[in-house]
C-alpha cells in the first residue's frame, strides 16, 4: 500500500499544495541528518502530544485539536504460568469495580493490567519521559 512509517523522529516542516494537501514532509533522524519525505497523505499520530505537535507544524492554522485521552494507566507483569504461546485473553472489570480495570494477558508471556486513567496528571513535555506515579503502581499491582 505504500506506506511508510517513521518513528526516532521529529517532523520539522509539512510541505502543502495550493489545496493545503501534504505533498512531503521534513524529518530529522536519530543521528540528526535531515531526509525530505514525499507523501500523498501525512497522519499525524502523536497521541496525547497531536495538539501541541501540529499547532507547531502549522502555527497559523485556525485548526485546534483536543486531546482526549481515553487510556487508562498500565502496568505490565510476566505471566509466570503462560498456558499457551499463541493465546491472548482480555478480562474487563469495570462494571464490577465501578472504575475502569482490565487484565489482557499477551502471547509474549505478560499480563497487562489498566487502572483509571489520571485525570489530574500533567503530559511530560513533548520528547521527555513521564515519572512513575507510586501511587498508581501500588493501586494495579494490589488489584493484580
Amino acid at each position: 500500500m505504500d506506506v511508510r512509517i517513521q518513528t526516532s523522529t521529529k517532523v520539522t516542516a509539512v510541505e502543502l499544495d495550493e489545496g493545503n494537501r501534504a505533498t512531503a514532509v521534513t524529518v530529522v533522524q536519530e543521528d540528526s541528518s535531515k531526509i525530505k519525505i514525499p507523501c500523498d497523505n501525512f497522519v499525524l499520530a502523536g497521541g496525547p502530544w497531536t495538539p501541541a505537535v501540529y499547532k507547531t507544524l502549522f502555527p497559523s492554522s485556525s485548526i485546534r485539536i483536543d486531546s482526549a485521552t481515553e487510556a487508562g494507566d498500565w502496568i505490565v507483569f510476566r505471566n509466570q504460568n503462560p498456558v499457551a504461546k499463541s493465546s491472548v485473553a482480555f478480562v474487563g472489570l469495570n462494571d464490577i469495580v465501578e472504575e475502569k480495570l482490565e487484565f489482557a494477558g499477551r502471547n509474549d508471556g505478560t499480563i497487562w493490567v489498566c487502572g483509571a486513567k489520571d485525570h489530574t496528571g500533567t503530559l511530560p513535555s513533548l520528547g521527555s519521559r513521564g515519572l512513575p506515579d507510586a501511587a498508581m503502581i501500588a493501586e494495579l499491582t494490589g488489584r493484580a
